[in-house]
């Protein structure tokens, strides 16, 4: 990611700790960082109709459209669960509760779909911690008395793991910083 460089140091820095945390994140916690996004974003969004600064509501609406942009196209419909259509007319939902909210302009629009996307963000964030239990059990298994001594390998077979190694793609990214 390249972003513009900020004469302010301190947002500066704070883009490039968001760039290395997007980075260094696994699929699952960039999908809750896009839930962070959309609901911060509609928060503010909020308070801007409050205060009446349409061009800031209007920067805090398309980010949050554009988060939820992110979590629609990360569906996998080709698995073929009916909850990846369920959860795609939801965003189709949330993104027209942001046009009213916007548009109206309408504070309970705005809260409805903050509402929406909380709920999502609080589901997912539970299935996120059952796997995480589920691959720290798979890791970590539960340990015998007596100790498991590596067993060594067979003749002929070595270590492959060197025929998997893919280089790194860059992939452009929106700039989510506040």
């Amino acid at each position: 990611m390249n972003f513009v460089q900020s004469p302010d140091p301190v947002q500066q820095a704070q883009r490039e700790y968001l760039e290395s945390r997007i980075l260094s994140a696994q699929p699952s916690e960039l999908i809750e960082m896009l839930y962070q996004v959309a609901i911060q974003s509609l928060k503010k969004a909020t308070a801007h109709l409050k205060s009446g600064d349409a061009m800031a509501r209007s920067r805090e609406v398309t980010r949050a459209q554009e988060a939820v942009n992110e979590l629609m196209a990360a569906l996998d419909h080709s698995v073929g669960a009916s909850f990846t259509q369920t959860l795609a007319a939801l965003y189709v939902y949330i993104q027209q509760q942001i046009l009213k909210g916007h548009a109206g302009p309408s504070d309970e629009a705005f809260h409805r779909a903050i509402g929406i996307l909380a709920t999502l963000q609080e589901g997912w964030s539970g299935v996120c911690a059952e796997l995480a239990k589920a691959n720290q059990a798979v890791k970590h298994p539960v340990q015998h008395s007596e100790p498991h001594q590596p067993e060594e390998p067979s003749e002929g077979v070595g270590d492959r793991s060197g025929e998997y190694y893919q280089e790194a793609v860059p992939v452009p990214s929106r700039d989510w910083s506040a």
